[in-house]
């Protein structure tokens, strides 16, 4: 636990890059807070290793509405893609923050896959990450609002 709400695992890498997209699962669980939050916090002078050129962030909803089993995960087997939540913009030069609201009722499980695309150069797109529940400067979270 956290002041913010519980982050398990303990610790875990973000990796996304033109070959490797990542895939985060969340579970609203409280009664009354079913309002919530995506969001994506990167702060470039933590430990994060980003592209030398800004980039977009492809945020997409997943067909999931169970856990994923992550030892027979590919990107073959990965869910359908529902729709694009948002296409953030990535630079190494400031931070980016972002966030989407939306209904989440209580037990709802919350799928969504992080995508690079590169720039129109065809520099590279890579972010990369060790997320710590203990200080996340950078992070990809769900929070909770009441609803009632």
């Amino acid at each position: 636990m956290v002041h913010s709400g519980t982050i398990i695992p303990e610790d875990s890498r973000v990796h996304v890059s033109q070959t490797v997209s990542t895939i985060v699962q969340f579970r609203a669980i409280d009664f009354g807070m079913e309002r919530c939050e995506l969001q994506l916090m990167i702060k470039p002078q933590s430990s994060v290793s980003l592209s030398s050129k800004p980039f977009t962030l492809d945020v997409f909803r997943l067909n999931s509405s169970l856990p994923l089993d992550t030892r027979a995960l590919t990107y073959k087997t990965r869910p359908p893609r529902i729709s694009k939540v948002a296409a953030v913009e990535v630079t190494g030069a400031s931070d980016t923050h972002w966030y989407r609201g939306f209904a989440c009722p209580s037990d709802d499980v919350l799928t969504f896959e992080l995508a690079c695309e590169p720039t129109l150069d065809e520099g590279e797109c890579r972010v990369e990450w060790w997320q710590n529940k203990s200080n996340p400067p950078t992070a990809v979270f769900v929070r909770q609002h009441a609803t009632v």
